[in-house]
């Protein structure tokens, strides 16, 4: 329904970009990919979803490269998943990344994500299995890079599924889990392995309460160790 109301082709591929429009996002490098990807493949279609400073001098650049058919700076989009799901990539094109959450979020939607190679991007996108890391700033061999791999179906589901499972290592679940190993093996490594069996009659890992769901209610407090935190 949505890439009907975009006027997106249903059989047409969908390269997205997500983030805050910011001279660090380099947006003007996302047009010109776009245009570069538009002269090999003119079939493809961008959305960019997001806003800031930077999306008048966007959606200029755009009409100005003559690729408003073909490129879309829808702004922010509070259904992102929706959008997620009408992407066979996402392009990212910053100069600098801390931990690139759109990535996270597009490859746990099952997108691979095409990436320069900045900050913490390599710490996310795995270059050849979970996408594409980008050294080169240039272009033309970025958007070379993006039309070989639209061309290649097989690949980029590899390639989703390969995200799909990476993802998961960024689930709230897993930065529970991975938080109580930590502090397990700091008790160890104190030598304090009474307060870890604490830790697991106090709050045992299957006991912590889903995001929304009510706490539950507070009891007496027993006697013996103090099990607060």
């Amino acid at each position: 329904a949505r890439r009907a109301e975009l006027g997106i082709p249903v059989d047409a591929p969908v390269v997205g970009w997500a983030g805050r429009l910011v001279p660090i996002k380099d947006p003007d490098l996302l047009v010109a990919v776009a245009a570069a990807t538009l002269e090999r493949s003119p079939e493809t279609h961008f959305i960019v979803l997001g806003d800031g400073r930077l999306r008048d001098p966007l959606t200029r650049a755009v009409e100005a490269a003559g690729i408003t058919r073909q490129v879309r700076v829808l702004g922010w989009q509070e259904d992102l998943a929706t959008h997620y799901g009408l992407m066979d990539l996402l392009l990212n094109t910053s100069k600098n990344e801390g931990t690139p959450l759109a990535a996270i979020e597009a490859m746990a939607a099952g997108v691979p994500v095409i990436a320069t190679a900045v900050g913490g991007v390599p710490d996310i996108v795995e270059d050849g299995v979970t996408g594409l890391l980008l050294e080169s700033r240039d272009a033309s061999q970025i958007a070379n890079r993006l039309c070989c791999l639209l061309e290649n179906s097989e690949q980029r589901q590899k390639m989703s599924s390969c995200a799909q499972a990476r993802a998961r290592r960024y689930s709230s679940r897993a930065l529970v889990d991975n938080m109580d190993q930590l502090y397990r093996q700091l008790l160890a490594d104190k030598h304090l392995p009474g307060v870890a069996q604490w830790i697991d009659v106090g709050s045992p890992r299957d006991s912590v309460p889903e995001c929304g769901s009510r706490p539950p209610e507070a009891t007496e407090a027993p006697r013996g160790p103090d099990t607060t935190r």
